[in-house]
């Protein structure tokens, strides 16, 4: 995989979040997802939405990609129901079948260094990571898996 067009389509997601960030937590919640993919200018821009309850509470998730087709980096901005503002998250590209992309984002008014990681990638199945680097190390805490099943 090197774009976002294999993720066309529906799919089933498994969502797995950490209870807690930055505090030596092991406990985790799994629920449930619907997506959804669209490519769009000859693959260059991918748009997909994420539905799910999540706490009991119905949330949607939106992701915006876009390629720059002379270096083969993709920048992902988000937005989700907890607050409608677009948002460059991350950068970065894959290489051998891997997705790499590097960004920063704010948590409780702090700066901290965020990941995106697409692994496992094949027609019918794939991965994705986020992780924060712990802050005073070079430590990154994977906080959210989600693994995609295709529906058929």
């Amino acid at each position: 995989m090197d774009s976002f067009d294999m993720m066309v389509g529906r799919w089933w997601v498994t969502n797995r979040r950490l209870d807690e960030r930055f505090a030596d937590c092991d406990l985790w919640t799994e629920f449930a997802a619907d997506y959804e993919c669209w490519s769009h200018m000859d693959g260059r821009v991918s748009i997909d939405r994420m539905s799910c309850v999540r706490n009991g509470e119905s949330f949607t998730g939106m992701s915006v990609r876009t390629l720059e087709a002379d270096t083969g980096d993709w920048t992902i901005y988000w937005m989700d129901s907890n607050g409608v503002v677009l948002l460059e998250q991350v950068r970065g590209k894959f290489v051998d079948g891997e997705g790499v992309f590097h960004g920063e984002d704010i948590i409780d008014g702090e700066a901290y260094p965020l990941r995106f990681t697409w692994s496992n990638t094949s027609p019918d199945a794939a991965r994705w990571t986020q992780a924060y680097k712990i802050p005073g190390t070079e430590t990154w805490e994977t906080n959210w898996t989600m693994d995609f099943y295709r529906q058929k």
